[in-house]
Order: C-alpha cells, then structure tokens, then sequence
C-alpha cells in the first residue's frame, strides 16, 4: 500500500456523527467536506485504509477536487485503493457534473462574459489539453448549439479560421462566441490569439456573422476581449 496514504483512519472508530454517510443524513450533504465527500463516492475503503483516507491521499496528493476531473483512467488505476469499477464511477460522476453545467446554458444569456464563463468554467478549466469552443447563439443571445475543436499544444490560438466559417454557415448562425482553454491556468492571451481573433472578428462581419467575445478560460479566473476592448 502506498505511504500516502497516511494512517489507519477507520469510519467505525469515528463518533456516528463524524462518519460521513451519517453526518450528511443528519446535517445535509452542504456540511461535508471535500474529503468527506469525495469519501461518499468512493464508498468503501481497501484493508487497512477506509474510504475517508483514500479521499484524504488523494486531496493531499493532487490538491484539488477540480485537479480529480484531470486524471485520466490509467492513473485512476494506478493509485492505492482505487480498483477498476470505482475508477469508472469516479470518471462518470465528474462527467455528470459537466453535463448538468451545460443543460443550464438555454435557460441563459450568454452576452455577459462573467455569466459564459460560470457555465463553461468547470468543462473547460479542467481539461488537459487546449480546445477551443465555438458556442452558435440565436438573436437573443442564447445558446443554440457548439462545436468543440482540439487545438495544439501551445497556448495559443491555432487553427484555420475558415473552418470555423464553414461550421458557422452549416447551422446557419449569425451571432457567435469562441472560447478556449489555457490548461496552465494563465489566461493572458498571446499575441496570436489577439491576431487571430481579430481577424476572425473583421473577416465574420464581411459574412455576416457578427462575433460576440472571445474568452479565454482556466479554473481559476478568465480574460474576454470584448471586456478588455480588444475587438
């Protein structure tokens, strides 16, 4: 077993009311921890080590719940405790919580950079490699449908922007917004995604497609062009 996991910390030797399963049934699930949580989807623990101090090694070791959505299968298997059927159920969990984010987005205005990045933040800021997102809005500025691209592995914006013209043309979309991820978390744009949008920006209009911000997103915050007057 690996040294991370630190101690012998079994739920039984805990008060009722500091196991987590008990604890959120009496005091709601808002009230648990991260690590308590988190021991909730794991479930049960292996010899020697509960699920409470799986959950614990793992917040120590990769710091963060959104670092967890990060870790591919392969990993998942590799750590101490984590067997095949609760790495899928792990993978699935982070998944669902994606897909929620994402049902919300017709019920929403996409024109306030703040309000488009709360609905992408968790989808995008915990990718590991740089996609981009063009995001086709109607005339009231909501969401109708998106299409992911897979970018290189600069932080930059690197792609042909005819065929994000061609994208746009096929579903008959006028307004749109393109949003793209900096894995690094610095969300400072270089000069080619300023270039780049700039000039998606100025050829667009002369189709007809009026772009209406660029963001670039990381967990941790991001940078609009339309905000910071850009385009």
């Amino acid at each position: 077993m690996d040294s991370n996991l630190s101690g012998n910390k079994r739920i039984l030797d805990l008060a009722p009311l500091e196991r987590p399963r008990e604890k959120a049934f009496a005091y709601g699930v808002k009230q648990l921890s991260s690590q308590e949580l988190l021991a909730l989807m794991i479930g049960s623990g292996v010899k020697g080590h509960s699920a409470l101090s799986i959950a614990e090694m793992l917040i120590n070791k990769y710091g963060s719940l959104v670092a967890l959505m990060k870790i591919p299968l392969h990993e998942w298997l590799s750590l101490p405790g984590i067997q095949k059927t609760k790495a899928i159920q792990l993978l699935g969990m982070f998944e669902l919580f994606q897909r929620i984010e994402k049902q919300e987005l017709p019920q929403v205005k996409l024109n306030d950079p703040n309000k488009v990045y709360q609905c992408y933040r968790l989808r995008l800021g915990s990718l590991l490699h740089e996609q981009l997102i063009i995001v086709k809005l109607n005339n009231q500025f909501q969401y109708q449908s998106e299409t992911l691209f897979r970018l290189g592995s600069q932080a930059s914006l690197q792609m042909d922007y005819r065929d994000l013209f061609v994208d746009l043309l096929k579903t008959d979309t006028k307004k749109f917004l393109l949003l793209h991820n900096h894995p690094s978390g610095d969300v400072t744009p270089s000069q080619e995604d300023i270039q780049t949008t700039i000039t998606i920006k100025s050829e667009g209009r002369k189709l007809g497609f009026q772009l209406i911000d660029h963001l670039i997103i990381s967990f941790q915050g991001y940078f609009s062009m339309k905000q910071q007057k850009i385009i």
